[in-house]
């Protein structure tokens, strides 16, 4: 890589088409032999010839493939310009790793999940104290009884009548959990989505064909 330092007066001198130096963020290139190639044209570089083109060379948006490019043309340091690295390096990665990815979900969705878990454990609590209240007149006992080969009079009535009404409960609640989990990724994240904006399409009348 040259070292030649390049001062603003010499890089002034340089700034036709057939003799043509350009400073991009400190540094200095020859594109004289560059110029024909260029793709965003001709009169793009001549604009910057002699001078300064950070700003219009960020503004372009240059892919790494051409600030590969343009390394093959450096003539050197322009001289009194500290280096620093461009604004695009500078800057944060702006798009975040997928482990940092967060669901975007409503406001509202607290409230939601909330309430949905109390009125769960509510009627649960409710069905447990119902069951165990009316198990003492429920004559099914006995058929309960009678599977487990026991005298209904040393099963509990109270007992038997709660483990059933938990069961529905426990129930209840896992459909309620699932239903609440399904919630937390209802939504698409930002980056699901194409990184390409479909390309307009023109729709041919035949009123101009005329």
């Amino acid at each position: 890589m040259s070292t030649t330092v390049v001062t603003t007066s010499e890089l002034a001198e340089h700034n036709t088409a057939t003799d043509l130096w350009v400073s991009v963020h400190g540094k200095v290139y020859n594109l004289t032999s560059f110029l024909k190639d260029h793709p965003g044209g001709i009169d793009s570089v001549l604009q910057c010839a002699g001078d300064d083109g950070t700003e219009a060379y960020d503004y372009a948006g240059h892919s790494k493939s051409a600030s590969a490019t343009l390394t093959r043309f450096l003539i050197g340091p322009l001289e009194g310009h500290d280096e620093k690295l461009p604004e695009e390096e500078n800057r944060s990665d702006p798009v975040p790793k997928p482990e940092e990815r967060k669901s975007y979900l409503p406001a509202s969705y607290p409230l939601t999940i909330f309430l949905r878990l109390v009125l769960g454990t509510a009627l649960g609590g409710f069905m447990v104290a119902l069951g165990g209240r009316f198990a003492l007149r429920d004559q099914s006992l006995h058929i309960l009884a009678a599977l487990w080969k026991r005298p209904v009079d040393s099963i509990g009535a109270f007992g038997a009548g709660a483990l059933l009404s938990s069961s529905v409960a426990l129930l209840i609640f896992t459909y309620a959990y699932e239903q609440f989990r399904k919630t937390l990724h209802h939504a698409k994240e930002p980056f699901a989505y194409p990184p390409i904006i479909p390309r307009p399409v023109r729709v041919w009348d035949r009123r101009l064909s005329k």
